[in-house]
């Protein structure tokens, strides 16, 4: 995640595709995002059971700008 963490640093502007399993339906979601290695929402990504497993070294938390259905 150290690749991930300085390019949000570089550049925090992210857009996300959400589809339907048979891609009837997909929405673009753009946001503003945030690495972070402390706090209320990275003790709640960490405490997680799926990751329970793994080393948390940070969370990106996301902040929603615009929700547009693209097709």
């Amino acid at each position: 995640m150290i690749q991930t963490r300085n390019n949000l640093i570089k550049n925090n502007k992210v857009a996300l595709l959400a589809f339907e399993s048979n891609y009837s339906y997909c929405i673009k979601i753009d946001a503003i995002a945030k690495y972070q290695t402390s706090g209320k929402c990275f003790e709640l990504i960490k405490s997680l059971k799926t990751n329970k497993s793994f080393d948390c070294k940070g969370a990106v938390v996301l902040k929603v700008k615009k929700v547009q259905e693209v097709c």
